[in-house]
């Protein structure tokens, strides 16, 4: 059921009542249809499934479909659906969000009525049994609705559900006669696509109308033939990646993550998107904003009202003075901008409040100065296709769709000196943003390790962009999340390539190899020169190889080393890219270098060899002796050729 909202919330919301943007207020909450229920819980509720259409005209009926549902444990007899509507125009928005909060200060009269019938098989008639559920249908023409001819205006509708007790909930709505002619109203409707890519593809199909200006984030829309069909059938603004909150970076003096923001836009998204004009979005104004985003190129700027932004001005475009320089800004008029983003989303009778705010404003209007409609990041899309509200809006036959740039560029304009600083307390600390400004050099140091290094490098930053989207300048809470989901998965994109932790390396000769195992977390293959350096003289390191360490793999390096004298030598390890920056953590590894040991062994081995010699000589001698000896006095020699005894 519907809630009721009551008369307070009426008064409050009369001051928001004003066509175009007023000065400093707190960030808006969506807007919502009233109920008025008549009796305490359990009653019979009420839910629109059809509403319209938004303009009347001659010939035409108000077509109302609904369901009526029973939540509670005891039959409901006798329910009837009404379709009433005001005896007379609603001539102001005021007026109109009076009687959308509370119609029964209003005077109706009826339409059309409807029985309730369960929609269950054997129900008996105009009984609406436990938990039971049935469709309601009702149409009313001009002449039953009691619409002058030649005529036009905003008339106020109850669609109400009554007993015999009188009327048991009810929901408002409105409906816009024209018979006669509206003052014309030249108005740009400008969509702002970025975020998440189902974001973008959302916002881009419900602003599908070709008459609908898109500002929108170029890396973020993936198909190049989609790109190619708004290029040629919108007027477009390009963002920079994620829409970045301009007024952060501009008062924390670190323009790093900007600087990335633009020229990834500018470069890397599909090519007929590339090169478009940057329309900045405005949170704040104040001379740092406004100051950063004139001197970074941006074409104009576009007031985030339905983020909250305020200024001094009620013309169309305000030219925006701030510390030399001057930067249009496009004020949008604050309750069209909130009542498409907010009211009712996805709701029938949404387009049809919309449509009549818009009448109103044409009524109050001179004819030719134009109105920009923006829901901003505010827009609540439940469903991916084109805006009803938005189709409605530009298809009204008092409203003359106008672009963008023809706003920007147009008379209707007014001038006004930006404060030197506010809105700081919303801001993202400019010491969060200077350390994710420091990641971001990590993570492009990282990517020359690749051989495309913008596999990386793009998307880790814009990893980093995400906690400055200009969208969570208004939910602390979910920013200081994701500023924390993205630091710490930066911080693991940074570990990826590690030395693994070796135990203790003993050398026992002169010279000799240290094997080092290294680590690729990355999905790209790695090149990095590993770099060992000794704490000591006694030992050398004579290599820095290069390698390749495949993605996702490990691989060992064998480092040549010599010992100088016998010490425990403590090493480091670490991993840098092409350029000498390091991309990996260095990592301690002690080596015990026992080079005296080896000298010690080298000379036991060379005396124990000459040993060898000499003993070998020794002998060689003394068979030489044998072979010459004299035999003695009296005997005859030998004939050795002849053999001897085998005694």
């Amino acid at each position: 059921m519907i809630r009721r909202l009551v008369t307070a919330v009426a008064v409050a919301l009369l001051g928001l009542a004003g066509a175009g943007a007023a000065t400093a207020a707190p960030a808006p909450t969506a807007l919502t249809a009233p109920a008025a229920p008549a009796d305490a819980a359990g009653a019979a509720t009420l839910s629109l499934t059809g509403y319209g259409p938004a303009v009347l005209i001659p010939g035409s009926s108000l077509a109302v479909a609904a369901t009526v549902s029973n939540p509670t444990a005891l039959g409901k007899a006798g329910l009837n659906v009404a379709l009433k509507v005001t005896d007379s125009p609603i001539t102001t928005s005021a007026a109109l969000e009076s009687f959308l909060a509370n119609p029964g200060i209003f005077t109706t009269r009826t339409a059309a009525t409807a029985i309730v019938n369960s929609s269950a098989v054997g129900s008996a008639p105009n009984v609406l049994p436990p938990g039971g559920m049935g469709k309601v249908e009702l149409a009313a023409t001009p002449t039953t609705l009691g619409f002058p001819a030649d005529s036009a205006g905003v008339y106020g509708v109850v669609i109400a559900i009554t007993d015999a007790m009188g009327t048991v909930t009810e929901q408002t709505a409105a409906v816009t006669w024209y018979d006669a002619p509206i003052t014309n109203l030249p108005l740009a409707l400008v969509a702002t696509a970025s975020g998440s890519e189902e974001r973008v593809q959302q916002v881009v199909a419900a602003a599908s109308d070709a008459d609908a200006t898109l500002a929108i984030d170029p890396v973020s829309l993936t198909d190049a033939a989609q790109a190619e069909a708004l290029a040629s059938s919108h007027e477009l603004f390009g963002l920079p990646s994620e829409n970045p909150d301009l007024t952060s970076i501009a008062h924390s003096e670190d323009r790093t993550l900007l600087d990335f923001a633009i020229t990834d836009a500018a470069t890397n998204g599909q090519p007929s998107l590339r090169g478009l004009p940057w329309l900045a979005t405005i949170p704040v104004v104040d001379s740092p904003t406004i100051a950063l985003a004139a001197s970074n190129g941006a074409v104009a700027g576009l007031l985030d009202v339905t983020g909250g932004a305020r200024i001094s001005a009620t013309a169309p475009v305000a030219d925006v003075q701030a510390d030399g320089a001057t930067l249009p800004v496009l004020v949008p008029n604050l309750k069209l901008s909130r009542l498409l983003a907010t009211y009712r989303p996805g709701m029938p009778d949404a387009p049809a409040r919309l449509v009549a705010e818009a009448a109103l404003v044409a009524l109050h209007g001179d004819g030719t100065t134009p109105v920009v409609v923006a829901p901003g990041s505010a827009w609540q899309l439940t469903e991916l296709g084109a805006s009803s509200s938005v189709t409605a809006l530009l298809d009204a036959p008092w409203v003359q769709p106008v672009t963008a740039r023809s706003v920007i560029d147009g008379s209707h304009r007014a001038q006004v000196t930006a404060p030197d600083l506010a809105g700081t307390d919303n801001d993202l600390a400019p010491d969060l943003i200077a350390a994710s400004a420091r990641q971001l050099t990590d993570v492009q140091q990282l990517s020359a390790t690749a051989e495309d290094p913008s596999s990386i490098y793009l998307p880790g930053g814009r990893k980093l962009l995400e906690p400055l989207a200009s969208n969570l300048r208004a939910d602390p809470a979910a920013r200081g999340a994701t500023y924390q989901a993205s630091r710490d998965q930066v911080s693991g994109l940074l570990a990826s390539l590690h030395v693994a932790a070796g135990s203790d390396v003993n050398l026992i000769a002169a010279s000799g190899n240290v094997p080092v195992t290294l680590h690729n977390d990355l999905g790209v293959d790695a090149t990095v020169t590993v770099v060992m350096r000794s704490s000591s003289p006694n030992l050398i390191v004579h290599d820095q190889p290069v390698v390749t360490i495949p993605a996702g793999g490990d691989l060992t390096v064998h480092i040549p080393v010599s010992g100088v004298k016998s010490a425990n030598v403590t090493t480091t390890v670490a991993l840098e890219n092409g350029d000498g920056d390091v991309v990996a953590a260095p990592q301690a590894l002690r080596v015990r270098v026992r080079a005296d040991w080896g000298n010690a062994i080298t000379v036991v081995f060379a005396i124990g060899l000459g040993l060898l010699l000499i003993a070998g000589l020794i002998r060689t001698v003394r068979r030489g002796r044998g072979s010459t000896r004299m035999a003695p006095a009296g005997d005859e020699p030998r004939d050795t050729d002849a053999g001897g005894d085998d005694g």
